[in-house]
């Protein structure tokens, strides 16, 4: 499936950050930072953003990159080596 980035401001905590922590945890996911993950989907990108949008009450700052479709694409440095791992298994290597 194609892997987009998704990450987003919400500019108050509680009930908006749980929404949308929970629509972006619907999908198959890996956190890359604080508030930015990978999410593997068949999607569109205009209704991540959307469904961002409505969870969190449309009053934050999203962005949805996507889809990726080749690991050459992607720069990325993690603390954690399972965002890296994550990716490698989802995108196919670039010729």
């Amino acid at each position: 499936m194609p892997v987009m980035l998704v990450t987003y401001d919400v500019h108050k905590s509680g009930e908006q950050r749980a929404n949308v922590l929970a629509f972006i945890k619907e999908h198959d996911h890996v956190q890359v930072s604080e508030s930015c993950y990978l999410i593997d989907t068949e999607r569109e990108v205009t209704d991540i953003y959307d469904g961002l949008l409505f969870a969190g009450g449309g009053r934050h700052e999203y962005a949805v990159i996507g889809p990726i479709d080749n690991q050459s694409a992607v720069m990325l440095h993690s603390n954690s080596s399972e965002s890296y791992q994550w990716l490698n298994a989802k995108l196919p290597r670039s010729t």
